[in-house]
């Protein structure tokens, strides 16, 4: 575990964090792979699998009993489609085998949400404060506190002279800006490679009025653990030549 906030512990292998009693997630889109499917691209219904096993993985590292999610729980906005009918209930029956709690911080895609009626451990909510963070999702602007959001699914593209590059999930923290920003959980939906976007180009309208120049970067990989870089603007510009 590396603290990189007095309130916030992130794993080195896993897109997760700790604050308090709380494991933290965000940013699972269940349902995506039927997304893919009907808009024309194949896609193999194998994400539920790897998320149950990561979860219970950080689950009986951190011995924690809360779960939160900060938003984007399912993929699909107009309707709650098969495929999140059978992933939802399978996600949330694993994380109740640990958590006495699961908190769903509302974000943009968690609009039906049929599938979690029956769970009366599952509440939901627009924001959550614990201490004096506040959770939001990011999709909408929030200002004047101490944040930690998701939405954007950060990434680092990085890569060598020879051409070669990688994309690597990380999270964000600046103090001075008072911010934290989270990886997606899901392992396929893909990020915003936050070293070649200037201000004004990110889907949060947070991230777009502070930008991410002071912000530290914290890849994480499930295989080579943590990677941790300075302020992004002090290497910016050599990122894809290191």
């Amino acid at each position: 575990m590396k603290r990189i906030a007095d309130e916030i512990e992130i794993f080195e292998y896993y897109p997760a964090c700790i604050i308090d009693d709380s494991l933290v997630i965000a940013d699972v889109h269940l349902g995506y792979e039927e997304a893919m499917s009907l808009d024309g691209t194949s896609v193999f219904h194998r994400q539920i699998d790897d998320l149950k096993r990561v979860l219970e993985l950080i689950f009986e590292e951190s011995g924690v009993d809360r779960l939160v999610i900060n938003g984007d729980l399912k993929h699909t906005f107009e309707r709650a489609t098969p495929e999140e009918w059978e992933d939802l209930p399978e996600f949330i029956e694993k994380a109740l085998e640990y958590a006495k709690e699961i908190i769903l911080v509302r974000g943009n895609h968690d609009t039906i949400l049929g599938p979690l009626k029956r769970y009366k451990r599952v509440r939901i909510v627009d924001e959550l404060n614990i201490g004096d963070l506040k959770l939001v999702h990011g999709h909408k602007m929030v200002g004047g506190e101490r944040l930690l959001i998701a939405h954007e699914h950060p990434v680092v593209l990085l890569g060598d002279r020879v051409g070669a590059r990688i994309k690597v999930p990380c999270f964000l923290h600046s103090e001075e800006l008072r911010l934290t920003v989270m990886p997606a959980f899901s392992p396929i939906v893909g990020g915003t490679p936050i070293n070649l976007l200037a201000r004004g180009e990110f889907l949060s309208p947070i991230l777009n009025e502070s930008g991410v120049d002071e912000m530290k970067v914290f890849c994480i990989d499930e295989e080579t653990g943590m990677l941790e870089f300075p302020e992004l603007k002090r290497w910016r510009d050599i990122s894809l030549n290191l």
